[in-house]
């Protein structure tokens, strides 16, 4: 399966699928599912960082947001 931000934007301006995906990359997610999850507007992107932060594998993390 492949995933791909929209960047239709501004290209100096990053969109909103791209900042998500640089914030899930900086938090220690993997990249495809930070990839994934940045493309899920209906995931919470300070849930989806702060499971990791705390210590969650990004295996469960992953559970528990989906």
């Amino acid at each position: 399966m492949s995933t791909q931000l929209h960047t239709d934007a501004d290209p100096v301006e990053p969109t909103v699928d791209e900042w998500r995906f640089r914030q899930l990359l900086a938090a220690g997610w993997p990249e495809q599912e930070a990839l994934l999850l940045a493309a899920r507007h209906d995931v919470d992107l300070h849930q989806a960082c702060k499971l990791l932060d705390r210590g969650c594998d990004a295996e469960l993390a992953w559970q528990i947001l989906y």
